[in-house]
């Protein structure tokens, strides 16, 4: 009998020790302490103790964003692909956008990449860089209902009506979205090849790229064409 009280005795102490070396305290003002280690799961899955917020409010890895006449925010998102939106009133996600407040699409209107966005008219313009393509998204409907096939894009950027874009190899889409007639610009040379960042002036009389870290000025002729030699 001896024996048996001493084995249910090691037994009781070894569930006590077990249990007290998984515990962790809280952090401070909580109220509470000693409770088992999987809480801390539950915050990281919450996004409160991670780097990156995924969800929420939150953007993993935000590559580009555009603003609406509300002042409604859309975040596309690098690796996670999608557009998320976020109200300016509340800061919150829109859930009525896209599905649950994120817009992936499919096909030409796959949102991949984005390396750029502009609001133009009630129109999202997006340049998907992996899904090789521009098109837009109604933001009345949701819908995407226009699109084109475009190597690469680079960046995007809208005045007076006239859509210029460039992709990776400096090869150019311009479309007079009066019009909804695409325009041929012919071919650019290096300087706009490899650019990361394009966009006019005020007037829409000039389009500046960024390119290895030199900035460039082009001169946007009367058919919205850029030209394709520096401007003075």
């Amino acid at each position: 009998m001896k024996i048996k009280s001493f084995i249910l005795k090691l037994i009781f102490a070894l569930i006590l020790f077990s249990q007290n070396s998984f515990a962790k305290n809280l952090p401070p003002g909580s109220g509470i302490s000693d409770v088992p280690a999987n809480v801390l799961i539950l915050l990281d899955k919450s996004g409160s103790m991670g780097a990156r917020m995924m969800s929420g409010s939150g953007f993993h890895y935000p590559l580009s964003v555009a603003a609406d006449a509300n002042g409604d925010i859309y975040g596309s998102q690098y690796w996670v692909y999608g557009i998320k939106k976020l109200t300016y009133a509340t800061g919150a996600v829109d859930s009525t956008f896209g599905s649950s407040g994120t817009y992936r699409g499919s096909g030409n209107c796959r949102a991949y990449y984005n390396y750029a966005m502009q609001v133009h008219n009630g129109f999202l313009y997006v340049a998907s860089y992996s899904n090789r393509s521009i098109f837009r998204i109604n933001l009345t409907t949701g819908a995407c209902d226009w699109s084109v096939r475009f190597n690469y894009p680079r960046h995007l950027s809208i005045k007076n009506n006239i859509l210029n874009a460039f992709n990776h190899y400096g090869q150019s889409f311009t479309r007079n979205l009066s019009t909804n007639t695409n325009i041929n610009c012919g071919r650019y040379g290096s300087t706009i090849g490899y650019s990361i960042h394009g966009t006019h002036d005020a007037s829409g009389s000039n389009f500046y790229v960024h390119r290895f870290g030199y900035l460039y000025r082009y001169t946007v002729d009367s058919n919205g064409c850029v030209n394709k030699s520096l401007a003075s």
